[in-house]
């Protein structure tokens, strides 16, 4: 829950990574070694992440 708070800077923008299966299945790797790219989005209100949003959500229900 800690981690998903700091997404969360400011009311109305949290930040989050979303994983690219091309980009992640590229390489095979421990997760150490690994360090492919990972995309990072800024959910606003004018650029909203209503998927995003959603999955944290049910993080947060799950954990509570």
């Amino acid at each position: 829950a800690d981690y998903i708070m700091q997404c969360h800077p400011s009311a109305n923008i949290f930040d989050g990574q979303v994983g690219d299966g091309d980009l992640d299945h590229a390489v095979m790797c421990r997760p150490e070694e690994c360090t492919p790219l990972r995309p990072t989005y800024t959910c606003t209100a004018t650029a909203p992440c209503s998927d995003l949003a959603a999955e944290t959500a049910a993080a947060l229900a799950a954990i509570s």
